[in-house]
């Protein structure tokens, strides 16, 4: 029989560096937007985007890889004690007035196989919404979820609404189709959600208003029609709200006035009906658009 010995400290911080180099040579690190001390006799936690812990182990990882391209290795996932990663490559504007990424590549399931992750932030790449589907017990502690700009495209958003404790939710700039499912309210945690500049059609559930610790909601440039959730004023802790460049008709509910913390409201370029009810008009707080 083979016995495997658990790696101790010193096999696992050099796994990291050795990791750390290989990233950034399967995606031109030479050419990054920024590499200070990468690759060098330094402590990894002088590379440029790292912190680590009092171990050594890294615990924040951030990775700029401008206009290089290649494919994050999979040994992104070596990593014991990374709570904060963030990787985005640069973008640019299309011809037809759309944004696309340098690097098109997909991202590695691994990366969502890291237990200890609280914050993830993905720009520019494709990711594969199975590979989030088939982790999401191990997603248990993710509190953040920013992933902008990946060209993802899906109408299982199902399987985000299990990530209960998120409390940050980005989705924008991507390509969701079909309807946000009433298993919006299960994130229950959530203080802001962005989904904005997408392709999401339907009606804007009414389970989205029991989602009471929002702060920002941004649906702005989808799809969407039918009238604005009746009950909408019952997010009390709201202060940024963008419904703009939808389909919406109906009139303005008048139950927007309870929202007593918010500042912004935008709710242009849609078909909505009737007048502004006196008593939104009235607030003192907000600008609305």
């Amino acid at each position: 029989y083979i016995i495997e010995q658990e790696p101790n400290l010193d096999y696992q911080l050099a796994l990291e560096r050795e990791a750390l180099i290989a990233i950034y040579n399967a995606l031109d690190g030479d050419n990054w937007t920024t590499n200070d001390n990468w690759c060098s006799d330094k402590p990894v936690s002088e590379w440029r985007g790292i912190f680590t812990d009092y171990l050594g182990r890294i615990t924040y990882l951030s990775l700029n890889f401008g206009d290089s391209k290649g494919e994050l290795p999979s040994v992104i996932s070596c990593f014991s004690a990374l709570e904060d990663l963030h990787i985005w490559s640069n973008i640019y504007e299309s011809g037809n007035g759309e944004w696309e990424a340098v690097n098109k590549t997909r991202l590695p399931e691994d990366i969502f196989k890291i237990e200890t992750l609280k914050s993830l932030s993905v720009c520019g790449f494709s990711i594969d919404i199975n590979s989030i589907q088939s982790n999401i017990s191990t997603l248990k502690n993710l509190t953040d979820l920013n992933l902008r700009y990946n060209n993802l495209s899906t109408n299982n958003f199902d399987v985000i609404a299990q990530l209960t404790n998120l409390k940050h939710l980005g989705i924008y700039c991507n390509n969701l189709n079909g309807h946000i499912p009433s298993s919006i309210a299960n994130l229950s945690n959530l203080e802001d959600l962005d989904l904005s500049q997408n392709n999401l059609t339907g009606n804007i559930p009414n389970e989205i208003c029991r989602l009471n610790k929002l702060t920002s909601l941004n649906l702005a440039g989808n799809k969407l029609s039918g009238e604005i959730p009746i009950n909408i004023g019952e997010l009390s802790n709201l202060k940024h709200l963008d419904l703009s460049v939808n389909r919406l008709s109906g009139n303005i509910p008048a139950s927007l006035a309870k929202l007593l913390k918010i500042e912004t409201l935008y709710l242009s370029s849609n078909l909505l009906s009737g007048t502004i009810p006196a008593d939104i008009i009235e607030m003192p707080n907000w600008d609305y658009h």
